[in-house]
């Protein structure tokens, strides 16, 4: 199991950097970022499931020469992460809460920046 945390977290982090350049350009052009947050954090959650896909199909039955196959490097470098012996259970633990923690910062940040009524209060 926790080396599928590993494979998660790898997945939910390459994903929320990838879907993070249409939030950096909104954000930095002051254009609301709502939409270019969902993308970022949806692209992240939908890379560590496809991330995990390999995990699963072992699971599930497959032949360790079908899941362990070079063209499961297609599923985020899964087998060559696999040969090289990461997924510890501190590494696993560790990269998934700095994913998380990766993306409540984003999250807390626009919420901040959302701008406040003046004079008035907010219901």
């Amino acid at each position: 199991m926790v080396h599928v945390t590993f494979h998660f977290s790898v997945g939910l982090l390459a994903g929320t950097v990838a879907g993070s350049r249409p939030l950096i350009e909104a954000w930095r052009r002051g254009r609301p970022v709502a939409a270019p947050l969902r993308r970022a954090l949806l692209t992240g959650y939908a890379l560590a499931a496809w991330a995990v896909v390999p995990n699963l199909l072992r699971h599930a039955g497959c032949p360790d020469g079908l899941v362990d196959g070079w063209w499961m490097n297609l599923f985020l470098l899964h087998p060559l992460i696999r040969a090289l012996g990461f997924g510890g259970s501190p590494l696993g633990a560790t990269v998934l809460g700095l994913a998380f923690a990766a993306q409540y910062g984003l999250v807390l940040a626009a919420i901040a920046r959302v701008p406040r009524p003046r004079g008035g209060t907010v219901r």
